[in-house]
């Protein structure tokens, strides 16, 4: 973080939860196996998002932004 302050650079955190009831605790403890495959089941949503992500981050001016961190 810090160091992309420095430079000047925006950036923006993507976070999948794999573990929906880790809060439970009368749940039974997740596996390996069960995190892959939600983490699978994730791929293609965070794919689309950084595409459009992506897209919209490139019709936009960043130039002041990027100044006011440097």
């Amino acid at each position: 973080v810090c160091l992309a302050k420095e430079a000047g650079l925006l950036y923006a955190a993507v976070a999948m939860a794999t573990d929906y009831d880790c809060w439970r605790e009368s749940e039974d403890h997740v596996c390996a196996a069960d995190v892959m495959a939600v983490f699978k089941k994730n791929v293609t949503k965070v794919t689309d998002l950084l595409v459009k992500a992506v897209e919209l981050i490139g019709q936009q001016d960043w130039d002041q932004d990027i100044d006011a961190l440097q």
